[in-house]
């Protein structure tokens, strides 16, 4: 049977690395390549309402579909769904369709952004049942250095050189 890799595309910059991880992932493995988007139901009352119209949701799957036959993966499969949690709705899909990976982009947060909003990323390496590749910097991709320690440099004050 051919390995499954699932990757998780919301049309950020996050999800472009993750298809292109994706992408080799599946080639190197001989796998098939499963495109999932799901699209958030926005909180409220009233009807339902969701983060994008259908017609945006098709095109960003046939788009990043596009890009992947173009690296090289024949076996792609779009799956477009609407979700109340998105980490659900992947974890879900991956344990009903014996998916092998899941490839998920992810963003550099400050830790009060990690704090209030939290991350469908770590939701999703909670709830899994299978790898998880979580995607923040491809290694040819230039971009600031990560920040790491201070973000600062500490001043010392220079001690007076005893004059004799």
């Amino acid at each position: 049977m051919m390995p499954k890799v699932l990757c998780c595309i919301d049309n950020t910059e996050a999800s472009v690395r993750a298809l292109a991880a994706a992408t080799e992932l599946a080639r190197k493995f001989h796998a098939g390549l499963v495109l999932f988007a799901a699209n958030p139901l926005l909180p409220g009352r009233g009807g339902p309402i969701y983060l994008w119209p259908e017609e945006y949701v098709a095109s960003m799957v046939e788009e990043a579909a596009r890009r992947a036959r173009f690296a090289g993966i024949n076996n792609v499969e779009c799956v477009r769904c609407r979700a109340i949690k998105v980490a659900d709705a992947i974890v879900g899909y991956a344990d009903d369709n014996a998916v092998d990976y899941i490839v998920v982009g992810t963003n550099d947060r400050s830790g009060l952004a990690r704090a209030i909003g939290g991350s469908v990323s770590r939701e999703v390496i909670a709830l899994a049942n299978c790898p998880v590749l979580t995607v923040r910097r491809l290694r040819n991709e230039q971009g600031p250095p990560p920040k790491r320690g201070l973000r600062r440099p500490i001043k010392m004050p220079v001690a007076a050189a005893a004059v004799p």
